[in-house]
């Protein structure tokens, strides 16, 4: 998971390193920024438990939860 608004760290750049990895699967958030991992961390969580449980190729989690009062919360349905 990447911010596409993360100075420190550009989404191209993290789309380049994902391309080299064979197993990789990348998702760029909009509207967020390189604090993703401290603004929405059950996002992350649920994420990484998800990728886990399943090594294999994954579509979009079919039970993201909303965020409230988050500019992403439209996003995750």
């Amino acid at each position: 998971m990447a911010g596409a608004d993360d100075r420190h760290i550009p989404a191209a750049h993290t789309k380049r390193l994902a391309a080299q990895l064979p197993a990789a699967h990348l998702e760029i958030l909009p509207r967020t920024t390189h604090a993703l991992p401290i603004r929405h961390p059950a996002l992350i969580s649920d994420r990484i438990a998800y990728l886990a449980a399943d090594p294999g190729p994954h579509p979009p989690h079919p039970q993201d939860r909303s965020f409230p009062n988050s500019p992403l919360s439209e996003q995750f349905h």
